[in-house]
């Protein structure tokens, strides 16, 4: 059994593979703090282009889109083509992948959950 949690240069080689296989690499990348709703249908959306999920440690994923060469990234709808980080548009640029934008799940963020239970909670100490 492969292990799940692979470096770099073995998440490559393992991509080149599924290619190979005829597998359609996604990548997507976000900070998913305080996991809700919103996120887990954007990670479904993106989830739908591909046939593969995996994680990455660094803050900008510029070294893991070299790596993975995915032929889809997926950001979500608070991101614009434009507004991506210069570094990583330019990596997915030179691999030419395309860039998808899920549409922003309106009503629900990290913020406006956080507000709510401070809310919540400063209601019931009252």
């Amino acid at each position: 059994m492969s292990p799940k949690i692979v470096e770099l240069e073995e998440l490559s080689d393992r991509c080149e593979k599924l290619r190979s296989a005829g597998k359609k690499i996604v990548a997507t990348n976000g900070c998913f703090d305080l996991l809700h709703v919103g996120h887990v249908r954007y990670l479904q959306a993106a989830r739908a282009l591909g046939d593969l999920v995996t994680i990455f440690p660094e803050i900008r994923a510029t070294k893991f889109l070299a790596a993975v060469r995915p032929a889809v990234y997926v950001k979500g709808g608070d991101y614009t083509s434009d507004t991506l980080d210069e570094e990583e548009r330019a990596t997915l640029k030179e691999i030419e992948a395309a860039i998808r934008l899920i549409p922003f799940e309106t009503g629900y963020s990290t913020s406006g959950l956080i507000a709510q239970i401070c809310k919540s909670r400063r209601e019931k100490t009252k």
